[in-house]
């Protein structure tokens, strides 16, 4: 098996490091990996990131079109942008499977997003079940051709911040995310600091790049709760 992967590896997002993971599954487990970032390696900027270290020697090899084609060529992106890399003069012959591995936050997407991955693609990796619902839920693309691949991943990395939890026993609630409109940390705020008080043995913590404490400060006014009982929230404003 051959396999072309167009992704995200190199960028600062959750579809980053999701390639990043399965990819380095696929290399672990010894696949013939040909890895197309979407934006080139920095060699300096992968040093600093550690984890992506590994994949360097995987990104950027030398062309494989023509009579060296792939078996499978992977997209690896969101739901409308996946077409591109199998299209026009990356379409691959007959006889190379398409997979597309891609993701969404809504409950449903849109005909104009999903009847391009029945028309174009073999097979579509979705991390869970609700995403494969949401893809499905029109019925443009078929069940059958959706299949759910749940993120892999190295824990040890992602909850490496465990030392600072409080003490044994505390429930902790962890998000990672951009701190934007389609991720609502609002809301994810609004949520715990309504439903949890001081007396509970609960904390969250969030990881995001970069944080808005005026528009936090704003929600915690609008919702008048004694500050002095409000449960603890750290966040972790770091990107790797």
């Amino acid at each position: 098996m051959r396999i072309r992967y167009f992704g995200a590896q190199y960028q600062h997002s959750g579809y980053a490091a999701a390639a990043h993971d399965y990819l380095s599954a696929l290399i672990i487990n010894k696949a013939d990996v040909n890895s197309r970032p979407l934006v080139q390696a920095d060699p300096e900027w992968v040093a600093r990131a550690g984890r992506y270290a590994p994949l360097l020697e995987f990104a950027n090899r030398e062309d494989d079109t023509g009579p060296e084609w792939p078996t499978h060529v992977i997209a690896h992106s969101i739901p409308y942008g996946c077409t591109i890399f199998v299209t026009e003069e990356l379409t691959p012959p007959p006889g190379v499977k398409r997979v597309a591995i891609s993701t969404w936050e809504t409950s449903e997407l849109p005909n104009r997003a999903t009847q391009p991955l029945e028309d174009l693609f073999d097979l579509v990796l979705v991390p869970s079940e609700y995403c494969r619902e949401a893809f499905t839920k029109r019925g443009v693309l078929s069940k059958e051709k959706v299949k759910v691949l749940p993120h892999t991943f190295d824990p040890s990395w992602w909850f490496r911040y465990k030392e600072a939890a409080q003490a044994p026993g505390t429930y902790t609630f962890y998000s990672i995310l951009t701190w934007c409109q389609r991720k609502d940390p609002i809301g994810l705020l609004k949520a715990y600091l309504t439903e949890f008080t001081q007396e509970d043995d609960v904390l969250l913590k969030i990881k995001t790049p970069q944080h808005d404490l005026h528009e936090v400060n704003e929600m915690v006014e609008g919702l008048k709760l004694d500050p002095d009982k409000l449960p603890p929230v750290e966040i972790i404003c770091d990107r790797y």
